[in-house]
């Protein structure tokens, strides 16, 4: 059986995006920004201007160092009761191994 899932309005300016995880909000970033970034077709945008090693990909690249960042988060979680400074050491692991 279908599911009813309610609409919410939209101006006529607004664009349509399906994003699982992004709602836009304000004007920050318009619409068709995002979608240009996520077609891949904003400026900027190449495995090169990421500085990206030849032979390897930028969503490759994204996907190895998330795993890493999980793995900081998942040591994070469980030292934050027994360690005052865990935070501290979050922080400064996710930004020199994830961020640079």
């Amino acid at each position: 059986m279908a599911r009813m899932t309610k609409r919410r309005k939209q101006s006529r300016r607004s664009a349509r995006l399906d994003f699982a995880a992004i709602e836009v909000v304000g004007g920050l970033l318009p619409t068709d920004v995002i979608a240009q970034i996520a077609a891949g077709d904003a400026a900027e945008q190449s495995d090169e201007s990421y500085g990206i090693p030849k032979g390897l990909k930028l969503r490759d690249e994204i996907a190895r160092f998330y795993q890493i960042a999980h793995a900081h988060w998942e040591s994070f979680e469980s030292a934050k009761g027994a360690n005052a400074s865990a935070p501290i050491g979050f922080v400064q692991s996710l930004l020199s191994e994830c961020f640079g």
